[in-house]
């Protein structure tokens, strides 16, 4: 492991990137005493989680709006949203730095 992650946070107030961090793991499944906190997807999609390290969040979120026209991995514009659903998803090393680069 050792990728590189970039934190979005989306919802009704979201469309920010948050943060950075590596992954200190692979996908890892959740133990059976878990279940009674975590509803078990059927499709077994969601039902892994990773250890992460050195996490650090930006001192301001950064808008989406701004890096849209830049981002590769965004192929839809205007329904960009899309593009990040699903958990962990893979981005273009590209991409990644100019999140992390932008202001």
């Amino acid at each position: 492991m050792d990728d590189k992650v970039v934190f979005y946070a989306g919802g009704s107030e979201g469309g920010f990137f948050r943060g950075t961090c590596r992954l200190a793991s692979g996908p890892i499944r959740f133990p059976p005493e878990a279940k009674r906190y975590i509803i078990e997807d059927p499709q077994d999609k969601f039902n892994y989680f990773v250890n992460l390290k050195e996490v650090d969040l930006f001192p301001s979120p950064k808008p989406i709006a701004a890096l849209l026209d830049d981002m590769k991995f965004i192929t839809n514009k205007e329904n960009w949203w899309r593009n990040l659903q699903g958990g962990i998803i893979s981005i273009p090393g590209e991409d990644f730095y100019n999140i992390v680069n932008s202001k």
